[in-house]
């Protein structure tokens, strides 16, 4: 398959190298279920806009930073 911009000046065209990159890890997202724990994450962490100057988010940054690292 191949995939060409309308308009190359503005949109350049994708390397088919960073496409095939992005597929496989794509289908490793969701063949191992973390695809759904990243969107999980990212659903939760919508709620928040920045983190409070006063640390009181600390524990929720922590928190989320350890489940990056479970993968």
């Amino acid at each position: 398959m191949d995939f060409h911009s309308s308009d190359p000046t503005l949109y350049p065209d994708v390397s088919p190298l960073y496409l095939r990159i992005h597929s496989a890890v794509a289908e490793m997202l969701l063949v191992t279920g973390a695809g759904n724990a990243v969107d999980e994450i990212m659903h939760e962490w919508e709620e928040f806009i920045s983190l409070s100057e006063d640390g009181t988010h600390a524990e929720l940054l922590a928190a989320r930073l350890s489940l990056i690292q479970a993968f």
